[in-house]
This record gives structure tokens, sequence and C-alpha cells, in this order.
């Protein structure tokens, strides 16, 4: 049989004059309630303040004697214990709150019940239910964010106060949980090991995935400048590019002839050559025999006996030079490159044939960007004319070209080739002639060769559509 107190029936009201006379367990429901949010604002701040703390401004602290700053090193340095401790507190006070919510919920139920007896109906206890399921909406919305969320924000933004303020009651709290976190602890232990997992391990594993995010966070945040995040990135770059991603084409490498004399290298050196090392080849670019500094080259000749002899010929002049396939990887050259104290290495082929070189501050460049000295002059690689055409040269980057010019190509031309020249002479489908200048139609652009050299093509001019090109 229903019971007729709350589905409706004659009620005697001597029940709702017993039900005033009892202890109503609403206020002590409020007041545990308002309890364990204040608990659980004050355990989730600290725990946000753990995280954003920084450890070496609390070991400055902690050495010039700030016991606090102590305290809270021995809790990030031995976290585990800790972290425990803390997630039974939060649940146990998070289950404490459901329980007082369920009381006051209850005396709701029950006012309600008592204070009708005898008149309501289906209706009204329906849109009770609803007036009821909406106060607790309400106040689960209020409850997260004041003890979640906001503590949480609040303490990232400021960690070091927050901390330090709570480190005194929250530790109080943890010793009054160690008593439950003991047997969780082993439990959980003896689960994990089962698993091959060490429970006492403290070792974070942080992935390059996980610093790559928080840079980008942190740039996206303005903590950490464009500049500083891009070089980040290309760190991680460095294992994924290899030494034939950035040398220097051995179309383009400034070298000397081993036949040359001691005197004939100097006036080269001032005249027409700006860098501070040079390799040395015999007969042609694929026999380099060794590497020449300009310092050596100062010291050798002040003796007379050196000026008007041969490079080749001079004993401890040119210093060994180191050969490396063109798929090295970088991060792995840089190592090799400081171990041995080397600026230059000779990049060769599948064949043993000179590709190209590599110095130190190439693979710099990789993280930092360009680097220029005074002696340096600026590549205008891609240069716009007064009459609207473009000067471009034939080994700019041809991803530049593009984005410069306003014109797309196919995936697999950016993909093989990475010069405008290459791109081009496979347009042309042959190796113009040097004098030749021949004209090429594509991707809605003309373009006209003004200059072959080396098998390669040099400059070229460009214009839009049909336009006539000037030389």
């Amino acid at each position: 049989m229903r019971d007729a107190c709350f589905y409706g029936g004659p009620r005697k009201r001597k029940d709702s004059e017993k039900y005033h006379h009892m202890d109503s367990p609403l206020p002590a429901a409020v007041l545990l309630l308002l309890l364990m949010t204040l608990m659980n604002i004050m355990l989730y701040g600290f725990g946000a303040a753990l995280q954003n703390l920084n450890q070496t401004e609390l070991e400055e602290k902690a050495q010039n004697g700030d016991e606090k700053a102590a305290q809270l090193l021995k809790v990030l340095d031995k976290p585990g214990s800790f972290i425990t401790a803390l997630h039974i507190a939060t649940t146990i006070l998070n289950m404490a709150a459901g329980a007082a919510v369920f009381f006051l919920v209850r005396e709701m139920n029950l006012r309600y019940r008592f204070a009708t007896a005898g008149e309501e109906t289906p209706g009204a206890v329906a849109l009770w239910w609803v007036q009821a399921m909406a106060i607790l909406l309400v106040l689960f919305i209020l409850l997260l964010s004041i003890s979640v969320v906001i503590p949480r924000k609040m303490a990232q933004d400021n960690p070091e106060r927050w901390a330090e303020r709570l480190l005194s009651p929250v530790s109080l709290l943890m010793k009054a949980v160690l008593p439950i976190a003991f047997p969780i602890a082993a439990i959980s232990g003896g689960v994990l090991r089962l698993f091959g997992v060490d429970p006492d391990s403290d070792e974070e594993k942080v992935t390059e995935d996980d610093i790559k995010l928080l840079v980008s966070e942190g740039h996206e945040k303005g903590i950490i400048k464009a500049g500083e995040a891009e070089m980040v990135q290309n760190v991680f770059e460095l294992d994924e590019k290899e030494a034939g991603d950035i040398m220097t084409h051995r179309t383009n490498i400034v070298a000397l002839d081993g036949e040359m004399t001691l005197n004939e290298a100097v006036a080269f050196i001032r005249n027409e050559a700006n860098n501070s090392r040079f390799p040395v080849y015999k007969e042609d670019i694929d026999h380099i025999i060794g590497i020449l500094h300009i310092r050596d080259v100062l010291n050798f000749s002040e003796e007379a006996a050196c000026r008007e002899q041969k490079l080749c010929d001079i004993e401890g002049l040119l210093r060994k030079p180191n050969f490396i396939p063109e798929i090295r990887k970088i991060d792995q050259l840089f190592h090799e490159m400081q171990a041995q104290k080397s600026h230059m290495e000779i990049v060769v082929d599948e064949y043993g044939q000179t590709a190209g070189i590599v110095t130190l501050e190439d693979i710099l460049e990789e993280i930092v960007g360009n680097i220029e000295d005074e002696y340096d002059e600026e590549e205008k690689l891609i240069v716009r004319r007064s009459d609207g055409t473009w000067l471009l040269d034939g080994m700019a980057p041809l991803a530049d070209v593009t984005e410069k010019l306003g014109f797309a190509v196919e995936e697999k031309d950016l993909e093989n080739f990475e010069t405008l020249s290459g791109f081009l002479i496979a347009k042309l489908d042959r190796i113009p002639e040097e004098g030749e200048k021949p004209v090429i139609a594509c991707c809605g652009w003309i373009f006209k060769i003004r200059q072959v050299g080396g098998k390669t093509i040099r400059t070229v001019v460009a214009a839009p559509g049909r336009r006539a090109v000037k030389n």
C-alpha cells in the first residue's frame, strides 16, 4: 500500500505539528556543505599552485633560510604520496558535499510534504521535482565554479602566494587522510607491479610533443616570443633534416686550386672572397685535399720561402678534410663537429663525388635563422622591377618564388625541385646552352632565361600572362 503521506489522500495535521517539533538537519547540512566547499577551495588551489611553482626560485629561497620554501621543495621532490593523499581528500570531501546536498533535498521534500498535507496533486509533485532538479543544477554549477575552477585559475596566476599560505592547513588535512591513504597505496601498488609498473617511480615522461605543445601555448599567451618559439621548434626538427638539405651546393662552393701559390691565394682571398675557410682541391672539386684557414694563410705568408710555393706543397698549411654522406642527420653531425672541433664538412654523394659543404654556421642557422656579419652582402634572389616584371636568381627556392609571385605549382614539383633553375630546366626538358635565352610559358607566367652558366640557369626575368618581357 502506497504512503498516503507522499502520494496524496487524507493526512492528519498532528503529523505536521510533530514534524515541526523534530530537530531539522537543514542547518547542519548547509554548514557541512560550506565547510566542504572551503576545503575543496584549499585543496584544488594548492594542487594548482604546486603545478605552477618555479622550483629554481624555491631552491634559492630555501638556501636563504625560507622554511616554507624548504617544505614546498620536499613536497615537489617526492609528490607521489602527497598527490595520492590529495586525491583521497578531494574524493572524501566531494562525497561529503554530495551527502550535504542529499540532506538538503530530503529536507526540502519533507517540508513540502508536510506543508501540503492532503492537498498535493500529481502536477504539483512533478512541478516540485522540476524545481528541485533546477536547484541541484544551480548548486552544482556554483560549487564547481567556486570550489574548483576559480581557485585553480587564481592559484595558477599567483602560485607562490597560494602555496605558502595553504601549506599548513593542507598539510594538516593530508595527515588526517593518511590512515586511509596507506591501504589504498598498498592495493594500487600491488596491482601496478602485476602490470610491470614501478609505483615508487616519480620519473615524469615528457615527450617531444608535450614540449612543443607547451611552447605553442606559451607563444599564444604571449609568454614566449615568436622567435624563441621558432628556435625551440627548429631544435626538434634537426633530427628530421639531413646534410643534403642544408649544404651549400657544389656549384656555389668557393674553393681554391691546390696548384695556386700562397701569394695568389692571399690575393684571391683579399679581393674576391669573404670566407674564413676554403676547400682546396686538386684537379677538380671532386678531389678535395684539405681545408685552408685564413689564419694559417696569414701565419705562413710571413715566411718568404712559402709565398711562392703551391698550396698543396706547403707542409702543415692545409687541415684534414672530413667527408660525410648526404644522408647524415643534422643533429648527429652537430655533435660530431663539436667533438672534432670542426667548422666545415665536405658532403659527398653516393658515387663519392663532392655534393657540397656544410659549416657549423649552416647548422646554427637552422636553429636561430640567418646569421650575417659585417662582410656578408645581402642576397636579393627575388627582385620586383619598376616595370612590374621580376628579376629572379636561378638558385632562388622554388617555394619562395611561387609565394612571392603568387602562382601555384603541383605538389610533386615542390618535392622534386628545390630551385627555380631546376624547375625551369625540367619544363624546358633540356639544359640551355650558354648565351641562349629561351622563353618558357607556364603557370600563367612568362619566364625568359637571361643568363646560363655552369649548366644551371643563373638569372631569369618573369612577367605575368602574355606580357612582353624586357631584358
